[in-house]
């Protein structure tokens, strides 16, 4: 028995070792999320995207991914870690979805299905992120199938009818850093509380490349201790982690200023060539939301609005997006 016990405590500490599964265990999370612009009255530009997204339980290290974070000069070496695994899809369309031949002067179609997966790092009240997206543009990204067959029959929307020119096949690849710092403000009766999160995050990649500047606002009762509410990106997986802090509510806002100098979605495929758009190198957005929390469960709506992207762009680019999040 003895020798029992030394070999299975010998295989649980390799175990972790290897694979990180020593630490403090927190709850893993799921969330669902659908993004959509008919919440706003619209039906173009950035149409909808849906995605599922995994946060596993902190932990103390994770061997490999640890290791393949080791080498960015700004990530640090200390907090705990969590997992994120996310897998989504989002589809763009030109201003006027039922012509054939879309203006050469309009955004092109194109549809993005990607798998994200992140190293979460958090360290007082610092949250890093570095995570990898790979995914793949083109008719094999099923844009047009998900909005003439779906999009259009559950919202009611109008057949598109161009998705012929949409860009072509190609495989992308993404990587990203985030940092952020997280202030809390208590007042008042009851738990009120107020959090100031400032932030910025780097791309780079073959579908996206973009130096990118945050402020987040977050105020209610019974905070959660997380970093904010959904967090939602251009072409990445919405971070979605919350931490059961029992029931309450709040309202969040999130003002985004981003320096973009690649955007395949408007600039184009990156080796055929392929309908394309003069992109504007600096856009803003802006996120406001309400969310709702109990002890295992977070339900949120979020609206964005979005400065004009391409120089032929004749519209705003308003969408609405809920989620809903469970802790286990």
């Amino acid at each position: 028995m003895p020798q029992i016990r030394k070999t299975i405590t010998a295989l649980w500490v390799g175990g972790a070792l290897l694979f990180g599964t020593a630490g403090t265990a927190e709850a893993d999370s799921i969330a669902v999320t659908h993004e959509n612009d008919t919440f706003a009255g619209r039906d173009q530009y950035y149409t909808a995207g849906q995605s599922v997204t995994w946060y596993g339980r902190a932990r103390d290290r994770h061997g490999w991914a640890d290791r393949l974070a080791g080498g960015l000069p700004f990530f640090p070496k200390k907090g705990t870690r969590r997992l994120m695994g996310g897998v989504g899809q989002k589809l763009f369309t030109p201003e006027d979805i039922t012509e054939e031949n879309p203006s050469e002067d309009d955004r092109p179609y194109a549809g993005w299905l990607y798998v994200t997966a992140s190293l979460v790092v958090e360290s007082g009240w610092r949250q890093s992120i570095a995570d990898l997206t790979v995914g793949t543009v083109g008719p094999s990204a099923g844009g047009h199938y998900l909005q003439s067959d779906v999009h259009a029959r559950l919202d009611g929307a109008d057949q598109p009818n161009g998705w012929e020119t949409q860009l072509h096949d190609e495989v992308g690849v993404v990587v990203r850093y985030t940092d952020r710092y997280r202030g809390r403000l208590h007042f008042g009766r009851g738990g009120w509380a107020m959090d100031i999160i400032p932030g910025w995050s780097l791309w780079a990649g073959n579908v996206y490349t973009a130096a990118e500047a945050e402020f987040i606002l977050r105020i209610g009762p019974n905070l959660p201790m997380d970093h904010g509410g959904p967090i939602f990106h251009p072409v990445t997986a919405p971070e979605t982690y919350f931490r059961p802090a029992g029931g309450g509510w709040y309202l969040h806002a999130r003002g985004v200023r981003r320096a973009i100098a690649h955007n395949l979605f408007l600039d184009g495929n990156t080796f055929r060539e392929s309908r394309s758009v003069e992109k504007k190198p600096y856009v803003s957005q802006l996120y406001l939301g309400i969310a709702f929390h109990w002890e295992r469960i977070r339900l949120s709506y979020t609206h964005s609005w979005l400065t004009h992207e391409f120089e032929t762009q004749r519209r705003d680019d308003p969408y609405g997006a809920i989620q809903l999040a469970f802790s286990f």
